[in-house]
């Protein structure tokens, strides 16, 4: 949520991301990720370009980014790969929802726990399962 005028610097994400506009409308220009040595990555996700008023003496070859730019309206949303550049200006009052990390690959499953070693007490008995010891009363 935000004024007019709020806006991010051209970055990029370590995530897939959707953005979701409520209300208002956003700006938003794209750069594909095999286009970073011409965005002049800063520090860390950061570019060292200002976007809407760029130095082409420090920054020569920003000129040749090739960029995909949109208006984001209420009811309509954007999926941003982990990776595309990004530069986004709210033209109006503000709404938007981010959802982060939405398609990141699952972790797999621990390996089953071995059986112990040591005896159980006798009222106990062991049944290995996926993920833990279940122990069960007679």
């Amino acid at each position: 949520m935000g004024p007019k005028g709020t806006f991010t610097f051209l970055h990029r994400d370590e995530m897939d991301l959707f953005v979701v506009q409520v209300y208002g409308r956003k700006r938003i220009v794209m750069i594909s990720p095999d286009q970073e040595p011409l965005v002049y990555n800063h520090v860390g996700v950061h570019s060292a370009v200002n976007y809407e008023n760029p130095d082409f003496t420090r920054h020569p070859l920003f000129d040749r980014t090739v960029r995909v730019e949109f208006t984001l309206h209420p009811g309509q949303a954007i999926f941003m790969p982990v990776g595309w550049w990004h530069f986004v200006r709210s033209l109006y009052a503000s709404i938007s929802l981010t959802f982060l990390g939405l398609l990141q690959q699952v972790p797999p499953a621990p390996p089953p726990l071995p059986a112990p070693k040591a005896a159980l007490p006798s009222q106990m008995v062991f049944a290995p399962g996926r993920h833990s010891a279940v122990l069960k009363r007679y």
